[in-house]
């Protein structure tokens, strides 16, 4: 038998089903996921199972307005028929014809760029798929039958390795096909930029303008803090440019944390603390911070631009990810984060660490990236 027949003859031998109850069970369950039935075909398959004796209709369905629906029951040979194909699928591993190795054997016909881009794509629809299925899984509620959430969680396992192998053979396209992929990672890359999913990376040190504050992120403090940091940074980009050093101020990041770091999600949002930076490039000095900060200061009537300190940031080892979005989700991108820590045989060291890689302040939220980064180190 087919997939499609053996999963429609499945869910008649559960309980007699007309063809729209069908339906809503493939869909509820996410069996399109394994199996290749339409709503269009079902009738026709039970139609081909009646025709050899494997179900039976029992009569029709009339406590629903419109014409009566034909219900089926598979019979004792059906159930047979469904008993020996169940013992062979999990029992006979199948082969699958992916579009995915098709295009794998015909890689040199591309261009690197068009082999990323390709392979991006694909990553998106995989996480897509993904996010679909932790939905539908979450639906099925507390009291589904724990062969249906092993299903889902099959699935999701295996756009989880997925996604695992499709980022090693990235890296292997980079050494072996793609010399321009291959060359030393830049500071500026690995500071801003990131994935969809989570990796390990080695955050350079740098020198930076920092202020720390507490408060919530929409409070006064806050906005306050961000103004008195950029109008610092602005001053020393215009001092430098006029000494032919000119530099992008780079984006905002912030570490965030509390006194008992296991009840941040419940803290109030105005105990949070925090310290915002904006990274400056190597060769400024501390006098010319200094003046530079004297400078702000009068132009902007901002009280906070005298306490901004020019310190070097080191991290090392972190764990980060791209989130898009608003900053209310992310949450579960978060706790992704930290079980793929976990998974690599690391544990959590130091503070959560966000890099705001879109103006907060002129971005609508769904279009917001955001860069969370964590400190790790090894667990044993």
């Amino acid at each position: 038998m087919t997939n499609a027949e053996v999963a429609i003859l499945s869910l008649v031998a559960e309980q007699p089903r007309h063809g729209y109850e069908i339906e809503a069970v493939i869909e509820e369950r996410g069996m399109r996921e394994w199996t290749e039935v339409g709503f269009s075909s079902i009738y026709y398959v039970l139609k081909k199972l009646e025709a050899r004796g494997l179900v039976k209709r029992t009569g029709a369905d009339t406590g629903s307005r419109g014409p009566a629906r034909v219900t089926y029951r598979a019979t004792a040979a059906g159930h047979a028929a469904l008993r020996a194909a169940t013992l062979a699928a999990l029992s006979v591993p199948q082969s699958g014809n992916s579009p995915f190795l098709l295009g794998l054997a015909n890689l040199p016909v591309l261009s690197p760029d068009e082999v990323r881009e390709a392979l991006a794509r694909y990553r998106a629809a995989l996480e897509g798929k993904r996010r679909d299925l932790e939905a539908r899984r979450s639906g099925a509620g507390p009291g589904a039958p724990f062969f249906v959430t092993a299903m889902f969680d099959r699935s999701l396992a295996l756009i989880a390795a997925e996604l695992e192998w499709l980022a090693a053979f990235e890296s292997q396209y980079a050494r072996e096909e793609d010399p321009a992929m291959a060359q030393p990672v830049s500071p500026e890359k690995v500071l801003y930029s990131a994935r969809r999913e989570p990796e390990i990376v080695e955050v350079p040190e740098t020198w930076c303008l920092t202020l720390t504050g507490s408060g919530a992120p929409e409070g006064p403090a806050f906005q306050q803090a961000v103004e008195a940091l950029y109008g610092l940074a602005y001053t020393l980009k215009f001092q430098l440019k006029g000494e032919g050093r000119d530099f992008k101020v780079p984006p905002l990041e912030g570490l965030w944390w509390v006194d008992r770091p296991e009840e941040f999600a419940r803290t109030p949002r105005e105990q949070w603390q925090w310290q915002l930076l904006i990274r400056m490039p190597d060769g400024l000095t501390e006098e010319k911070v200094s003046v530079a900060r004297a400078q702000a200061a009068e132009k902007k009537k901002n009280p906070r631009i005298r306490d901004v300190r020019f310190e070097r940031f080191a991290e090392g080892t972190a764990a980060q990810v791209l989130h898009v979005g608003p900053f209310s989700e992310e949450g579960p991108v978060i706790a992704r984060l930290h079980a793929f820590i976990a998974e690599k045989g690391y544990r959590l060291r130091g503070r959560h660490h966000e890099v705001y890689l879109s103006d907060f302040r002129r971005t609508a939220p769904e279009k917001l990236k955001t860069i969370l980064r964590q400190p790790v180190e090894p667990a044993t």
